[in-house]
């Protein structure tokens, strides 16, 4: 049957929706895939923040897939792209996954990326087909946030971190400059300013900035709880990012300070294995894997996964 790619519409989004949590919850194995996590939004959100960077495949007039592609400045990530169990093995995943390469999100990236469950084999076979390739394990990264009565908070006494929300649009613009900077040094081109504008235009969390009036040391994008990426109760640091140690620590601190104030019980966050120092910041402060990841680049292109960058991400 021939499978038709096109732009994913408003009225495509319940469907997708429904597709991506039983693709997911089918291969993890879940008893009832259609809920599987339900508490989460990623098709709708990524959509509303660029629906040009989101496709559909169908057959015969009916979605049988979908996925996305996201740009970072000079980096993009690809992903989640989801097909209806039903159409498993039908060649859909291929169709979209050579439909978006062809978006300007990854067709111009310097650096295009995904990340992929690390055990699903099939998957990153159909992957390298594309010409991405396995790099490092991006570990999936939890800590319990337990209550902070009878004890002292780490960083106590430390500046605490500026809310970008709470910024007039003048400071704003300058802090996604500031931001840039930043990220631009890690690796060139690399800007987030999309996802910090995401997240303030969907109400999806916060932006935490640690520096001084004329420079960001560190920053943090954080979605939280249901309806976000995060899901229920949880911080999820969607991308973080510092100059040195001190400014990591401090970003560390700002996060767990206010994923307190919000009232929610765990930090998430995904780490590139190959950035030893942050992952092993991570393991002192009390995070642990629940999953691991693979990251995947296409061909020859350079991460920035050095052994001291001071990067969470997870290309989710």
């Amino acid at each position: 049957m021939p499978i038709e790619v096109r732009p994913l519409e408003a009225r495509d989004l319940k469907t997708s929706e429904r597709i991506f949590r039983e693709a997911f919850g089918t291969a993890h194995g879940v008893a009832d895939p259609a809920h599987y996590m339900q508490d989460r939004n990623y098709i709708h959100s990524r959509w509303t923040a660029d629906p040009a960077g989101a496709l559909v495949a169908e057959i015969e007039g009916v979605v049988a897939g979908s996925v996305f592609a996201a740009s970072w400045g000079s980096v993009g990530v690809l992903g989640p792209l989801t097909v209806d169990p039903r159409c498993w093995h039908s060649g859909v995943a291929s169709h979209l996954l050579q439909s978006i390469l062809e978006n300007p999100r990854m067709r111009d990236a310097r650096l295009p990326a995904l990340s992929t469950a690390a055990g699903n084999v099939a998957t990153v076979r159909l992957y390298q087909r594309h010409g991405f390739w396995p790099g490092f394990l991006i570990p999936i990264l939890q800590k319990p946030l337990a209550s902070a009565e009878g004890g002292v908070e780490r960083g106590e006494g430390k500046a605490p971190a500026q809310p970008y929300s709470v910024l007039s649009e003048d400071l704003k613009s300058a802090a996604r400059k500031r931001c840039a900077a930043l990220t631009g040094a890690l690796f060139e081109g690399l800007d987030l300013t999309p996802e910090m504008i995401s997240v303030e235009m969907q109400a999806l969390g916060e932006t935490l900035l640690v520096g001084s009036d004329d420079c960001v040391d560190a920053f943090a994008i954080c979605h939280c709880g249901a309806g976000t990426e995060a899901g229920e109760g949880a911080c999820y640091v969607k991308f973080g990012a510092a100059r040195s140690t001190g400014a990591f620590e401090l970003l560390l601190d700002a996060v767990e300070a206010f994923a307190r104030a919000r009232g929610l019980g765990r930090i998430v966050a995904g780490v590139n294995a190959g950035r030893r120092t942050a992952y092993r910041l991570l393991l002192g402060r009390g995070f642990r894997a629940v999953s691991h990841a693979v990251a995947m680049v296409r061909g020859s292109a350079k991460s920035y996964d050095g052994p001291d960058a001071f990067v969470v991400d997870d290309w989710r």
